[in-house]
């Protein structure tokens, strides 16, 4: 057993059971997602690509300035020695991570023994010494109580179903002085967007990015399935961070860039235009140089002007909190 591992007499208020078969059989599914080279939709395979126009629009938005990712904010705040990483969704961020602490020792959790062993092989020949990994279930994980003075996420907790144990578990395993980084989907569960985000979206496209095209969009995965666990609560994860330990900044970016990935022009639907691949379609969505492969045969270029003024909308909506952020990134201390 896991030395992170729940035992019996932690499972009060946990919405999934560690031996429910029907449970056990989709946690088997979800670690066998991530243990294969990385996924087209995960933090790991878009590592090492130029950045992009949403990058650059993301770093502004979570650390003011556009050149400047989140987790490199984690050096300029403290110097770190224990910390533990919940998920491995991308080796270089981690990498940098352990490169701006010099000092720190990471431990990395996470449900998939394949990631793990990518982790420990890559990171641990890079940091000799420095590199733990334990293999644990973050919905029944038993962390050790003040072990940790640093805990990082990202793109991981929106994975999670036993959301307000997780919390607790994380509040009681950081140190007083600990600090908590969460970089997450924040959006509708299962990313099935609500009417009033891709009304505002398709008004979006209609008004900013295409003027003149006819506005409807047709909605693609709308059963969240990127991995069976994929955003199973992710609309319920800030909430529950906030309850549970203190929120002390809180960033959010992409209520609608976000679901560009997600929405194609209803034309190509009808037959009426021909659907680039979806990994062509990725790759120009959000081009360095401000191009958004929507609505033509060959790529179609939407003026840089076009896509910022979206961005200027996007941050509108998210500072006013009239739809959920597609993305956040926040900073938590321990609740006493």
């Amino acid at each position: 057993m896991s030395a992170f591992a729940a035992t019996a007499s932690d499972r009060s208020g946990m919405r999934v059971l560690p031996d429910d078969p029907q449970y056990l059989a989709d946690a088997a599914a979800e670690a066998a997602f991530w243990s294969a080279a990385p996924q087209g939709f995960g933090v790991e395979s878009s590592e090492g690509a130029a950045a992009s126009v949403q990058d650059f629009y993301t770093n502004e938005r979570f650390t003011g300035d556009r050149r400047t990712t989140w987790f490199e904010t984690i050096a300029r705040r403290g110097t770190f020695r224990r910390g533990l990483a919940l998920g491995t969704s991308g080796m270089m961020q981690d990498a940098r991570i352990l490169e701006g602490n010099p000092d720190l020792h990471m431990t990395f959790c996470d449900i998939s023994e394949g990631a793990l062993e990518r982790w420990q092989r890559e990171l641990g020949r890079r940091f000799p010494g420095r590199v733990t990994t334990q293999h644990a279930d973050l919905n029944f994980v038993d962390l050790p109580s003040d072990a940790f003075d640093l805990i990082v996420s990202s793109s991981t907790i929106h994975h999670v179903t036993n959301l307000e144990h997780l919390a607790a578990q994380i509040n009681g395993a950081l140190t007083d002085d600990g600090t908590f980084y969460l970089q997450d989907y924040a959006g509708e569960a299962r990313f099935r967007f609500s009417d009033e985000k891709k009304r505002t979206l398709e008004a979006a496209y209609r008004e900013i990015l295409t003027p003149g095209a006819s506005g409807a969009l047709t909605w693609s995965n709308q059963n969240g399935q990127y991995s069976p666990f994929c955003g199973v609560r992710s609309d319920e994860t800030l909430a529950i961070m906030r309850d549970h330990l203190v929120e002390t900044d809180l960033r959010t970016a992409a209520a609608l860039l976000l679901p560009l990935l997600c929405a194609h022009p209803a034309e190509w639907s009808s037959g009426g235009l021909r659907r680039p691949p979806i990994t062509s379609r990725i790759r120009h969505a959000l081009h360095r140089r401000a191009t958004i492969l929507l609505r033509q045969p060959a790529p179609g270029i939407i003026p840089a002007a076009n896509l910022e003024a979206l961005m200027r909308l996007d941050a509108i909506v998210c500072d006013a909190g009239l739809l959920l952020p597609g993305n956040a990134f926040a900073t938590y201390r321990k609740r006493r």
